[in-house]
């Protein structure tokens, strides 16, 4: 695929890990690190759970390391956000119908400009200006 196609159904395959759109001929997952060739090797192991948590908000866009206690990696989707522990279970899940942002910086989650705390995923405060 070039830049800028477009990707239907026909042209991509799922995630054995993490239950991502990958296309076809992919060999390694995008998102986990998952290999199509020898699965088993994804990071974190997802869960049912959490792949299906993914595919619940729209499916799983960025998978970003995270360093909460508990929280290791935040899933970014686009309905959607939700955390992982370093066991692939799910720790929390953030429904807000649409997510465009997400990033950590110094430790904190930010989500469209609004801080949320990474251990719970509720809301820590003030936003960013």
């Amino acid at each position: 695929m070039r830049q800028g196609d477009t990707m239907d159904t026909t042209d991509g395959v799922e995630c054995p890990n993490c239950g991502s759109t990958l296309e076809r001929i992919a060999l390694v997952c995008q998102r986990c690190g998952e290999t199509t060739t020898t699965p088993g090797g994804g990071t974190p192991r997802f869960t049912e759970t959490a792949r299906n948590t993914g595919v619940w908000l729209g499916g799983l866009l960025n998978l970003h390391p995270a360093p909460g206690e508990r929280v290791k990696f935040v899933g970014r989707c686009p309905a959607g956000a939700f955390a992982v522990d370093a066991h692939g279970e799910v720790v929390w899940v953030l429904d807000w119908g649409y997510v465009g942002e997400l990033s950590l910086r110094d430790k904190e989650l930010w989500i469209d400009g609004r801080r949320i705390n990474l251990e719970t995923g509720t809301l820590a405060g003030a936003s960013a200006p």
